[in-house]
């Protein structure tokens, strides 16, 4: 009786807009007081698909994500990113009601790759040529809004001083490079990464200097690509020993049993010995038991406490890692290594294919080393091992010459990429003759 009563004194479009204007501040009542259940509801109008064409509904979740983002305690930000790449109406709208009325406020609990995915989704949506940022102080409306908006996330990330938002930059302007170069985004990269190195820095302590001059195998490690030359220098030293007077090269290939002769019981013994090589995940583990001997156990790296893991199986990742009095980590290096092997099909393509794109493309690791076990020898069983077939008959230095070009070819825009081919064959025995052209792919 009284909504209709209500309706014949004023028109409907006055009472939704009433409504919805009191529903707007109890939601924002209901999440500044950290009541759940307000929350719950909030994300509930988040996570409805939302029709396209029902402004509505679309109008309900934008204000939901936006009470959210100003008002929850501790809100999540997935949901309402998932939206927002799914549901551009929606994306749309939460971009200009942030823009036009925050002063360029930029969620604090968004991480640096989250930052920087928004600042890529700002830029796609609202491209500089049609949202230049403004000349002078006079705005003109909700394009200048959007536009020191989008301008305040990358500011942000700069003002972060962390690697990880160094990072984040140097992923936008790899990603944008026009845009980069329109917005002088490389100068705020080069800011970053002055200010992130500022805040890691720390002095080296007398006893790393100490032991530096009494142990001439120890490192001092500031850098990703310091940290990758201490790993070369230790696999050049396992290469070494494979050649030793005494070799290690056994340690990668398995003795071919002699055959016994089903009729007489005797033992067929072959003409000379005959091996065959690691599987390829085994050499990778060999090789990562062998960088947890040489840089872990024996303290080659004096300033840094080192971490060797594998997340898949022929890749290895060493972290070179520092602690603040806490015991929290403040400052990492990284270097990620791909390991294949000679009778691996993929080994001509991998280095781009896994190492570049897979790990060190959109990730705060920018440096990686790209190994390959060359195992090509006479020695190898020929005709019972078929993995001897499918090695190309090149000579180790082709293959070298091939990945060398490959990895300077890969490295650039603070991407630095190594190829280290790993001699592993057998040296009494001399190599087969070539008989593949050389290709460098």
């Amino acid at each position: 009786m009284r909504e209709s009563y209500l309706c014949r004194l004023l028109p409907f479009d006055s009472i939704r807009q009433t409504i919805w204007a009191k529903y707007k501040r109890l939601l924002r009542a209901l999440l500044s007081h950290g009541v759940r259940q307000g929350e719950s509801f909030a994300y509930t109008l988040i996570s409805d698909q939302l029709p396209q064409g029902d402004d509505g509904q679309c109008e309900r979740a934008v204000v939901a994500a936006h009470a959210l983002l100003f008002y929850a305690k501790s809100p999540r930000w997935l949901p309402i990113w998932t939206l927002l790449r799914e549901h551009e109406a929606f994306g749309k709208k939460l971009v200009v009601k942030i823009a036009h009325g925050s002063s360029g406020w930029v969620p604090p609990f968004l991480t640096e790759d989250e930052l920087a995915d928004l600042y890529l989704w700002v830029v796609e949506h609202y491209p500089p040529a049609e949202y230049p940022l403004p000349e002078t102080t006079m705005f003109s409306g909700a394009v200048d809004s959007i536009a020191l908006w989008r301008d305040s996330l990358v500011q942000r990330l700069r003002e972060r001083g962390t690697q990880q938002a160094a990072a984040a930059l140097r992923r936008i302007v790899g990603e944008q490079p026009e845009i980069a170069d329109r917005l002088n985004l490389e100068w705020i990269l080069l800011d970053a990464q002055k200010l992130a190195v500022r805040r890691t820095w720390q002095p080296f302590g007398p006893g790393d200097l100490l032991a530096l001059l009494y142990h001439r195998h120890i490192r001092l490690v500031q850098s990703g690509g310091q940290l990758l030359e201490v790993v070369m220098e230790a696999l050049a030293d396992l290469e070494r020993r494979f050649g030793d007077e005494t070799p290690a090269w056994r340690d990668v290939w398995d003795r071919v049993p002699t055959v016994v002769c089903p009729a007489c019981g005797e033992k067929i013994r072959p003409e000379r010995t005959l091996y065959r090589p690691l599987e390829e995940d085994e050499f990778s583990d060999y090789l990562k038991r062998h960088l947890m001997v040489q840089l872990k156990e024996r303290g080659v790296i004096a300033n840094r406490e080192v971490e060797i893991s594998s997340r898949e199986r022929t890749d290895i990742h060493i972290d070179a890692v520092r602690y603040d009095q806490r015991g929290a980590i403040y400052d990492r290096v990284t270097v990620i290594i791909e390991v294949k092997v000679c009778w691996n099909r993929a080994w001509k393509t991998a280095m781009e294919e896994q190492l570049v794109t897979r790990y060190l493309e959109g990730n705060t690791c920018r440096d990686g080393l790209f190994l390959l076990g060359w195992f090509l020898c006479g020695g190898w069983d020929q005709e019972g091992d078929y993995r001897y077939a499918d090695t190309p008959k090149l000579s180790i230095e082709e293959a070298r010459t091939s990945l060398h070009a490959q990895a300077d070819a890969l490295s650039g825009r603070g991407r630095h990429v190594k190829a280290l081919v790993l001699d592993a064959r057998i040296k009494r025995y001399p190599a087969p003759a070539q008989s593949e052209p050389v290709s460098p792919n």
